[in-house]
């Protein structure tokens, strides 16, 4: 899912400390061929967070092949990650409806 440009980027070598379960995570995304290494799912992940239309483009494509998430998965989902990170003491009642 990213953006064409990405490849017409030039490449700067880095070095980066994750979490053990960061980690582990992204070795089993990868494993499963979701990203074709590590480095390409990191620059996947920053792509989607940090640049203001890489998020809203993929989620306007999930939603046009699959559509709309459904409250129950979205408080199913909200619960899992309730349970490994623990409650987000920063939502405010608005948002957490």
């Amino acid at each position: 899912m990213l953006p064409e440009y990405y490849h017409e980027w030039v490449t700067v070598k880095i070095s980066i400390s994750l979490p053990d379960q960061v980690h582990a995570l992204a070795e089993r995304a990868v494993a499963a061929g979701r990203a074709p290494s590590l480095s390409a799912l990191v620059a996947e992940a920053i792509t989607l967070c940090y640049d203001p239309t890489g998020l809203r483009t993929l989620l306007d494509q999930l939603d046009a092949e699959f559509g709309p998430v459904s409250d129950e998965v979205k408080q199913e989902v909200d619960a899992e990650l309730d349970a490994i990170f623990g409650p987000d003491t920063t939502a405010t009642p608005d948002a957490a409806a």
